[in-house]
């Protein structure tokens, strides 16, 4: 885990994220990422909204209004 650090460049090696990066590649042990549910996980299927009557270019390009 690690937290974006806005204060160094993007691609800096002493930037947070981009330094634990570096270390994993390197071998050295990192902390594990934890979640704030419990490890628990729920999945949701989630449905595409679709028109009722598509034109052409819906039909052929779903999810295009």
């Amino acid at each position: 885990r690690a937290e974006d650090d806005i204060s160094a460049a993007l691609g800096d090696p002493s930037e947070a994220s981009i330094a634990t990066a570096l270390d994993f590649l390197a071998g050295r042990s990192c902390t594990p990422i934890t979640s704030s549910n419990s490890g628990t996980m729920t999945s949701s299927t989630q449905e595409m909204l679709q028109p009722i009557r598509p034109t052409a270019a819906q039909f052929e390009m779903p999810g295009l209004y």
